[in-house]
């Protein structure tokens, strides 16, 4: 019976039609028989509703890291730029051609949440963060920077991950607990876990899991890069794990 509910709410064809199942429910006579069905009937609900709460989390979650992943596209790229114009300024003797090289990349190419300065020595700089002269003089609070805004998703993300792991944690102990296992809905909670427990990041400077576990010397200096959410930040919480798991459980218990 659970299993075929549990089907229908994950938009998957049930193995008993809704006249089939009321025909069962309605075969039910002793008080016992009535009392467990209800029972079942509120379990059912509160997976529903509690399922409901980690797809909303987890989509929170796949947003935010869309946005990282676009964000730290960019930023690679203008690192790649910023190598790239650097090398053939390198190349070149005449000060004056020099001069037109940067004044020319520098004035037809609009960098998206980051600013272009010469340094000292001519060459130019990518700045991705809030340093630059521009900015400084502008003295404003607001870091509009890819990096301000980096940190900013890395945040919505790891909240986002901590609340969907806590939902699924909680329905797949009660699970374990009770043996109510309905597949459709045990199969889309371990899914859902796997999803928001997987490295995501594109490039391995960008995600601190990965440079840790390839034993990276420089871990100080490519901190700044380390845009994804971290799983020591993601790991779940005991009083919001105990907050779901009594809400779930008076649902169920009709308390």
């Amino acid at each position: 019976m659970d299993e075929c509910r549990a089907d229908t709410s994950l938009g998957i064809d049930p193995p008993l039609t809704d006249k089939e199942i009321d025909e069962l429910s309605d075969s039910f006579q002793s008080a016992e028989e009535i009392r467990l069905y209800n029972r079942h009937l509120r379990t059912y609900r509160a997976f529903r509703e509690f399922i409901s709460g980690a797809e909303v989390s987890y989509g929170y979650y796949k947003e935010a890291i869309a946005y990282i992943t676009g964000f730290t596209l960019l930023w690679d790229t203008y690192e790649r730029s910023e190598e790239l114009i650097n090398s053939v300024i390198a190349q070149v003797k005449d000060k004056k051609t020099k001069s037109l090289i940067r004044k020319q990349f520098a004035d037809r190419h609009h960098f998206l949440y980051a600013d272009i300065e010469a340094d000292k020595e001519g060459f130019l700089r990518f700045f991705t963060d809030n340093n630059s002269e521009r900015k400084k003089a502008r003295k404003s609070q607001e870091d509009y920077s890819i990096e301000g805004i980096l940190r900013l998703w890395k945040v919505k993300a790891e909240q986002s991950a901590r609340h969907t792991k806590t939902f699924a944690k909680v329905l797949l102990d009660y699970m374990e607990e009770t043996g109510y296992k309905p597949k459709a809905f045990y199969d889309r909670l371990t899914d859902i876990l796997e999803g928001v427990s997987e490295d995501k990041a594109l490039f391995p400077k960008f995600s601190k899991q990965r440079a840790t576990e390839n034993q990276y010397s420089n871990l100080d200096i490519l901190a700044k890069y380390f845009v994804y959410p971290d799983p020591e930040n993601t790991a779940i919480q005991e009083e919001d794990y105990e907050r779901l798991n009594r809400s779930l459980r008076s649902l169920i218990n009709n308390e």
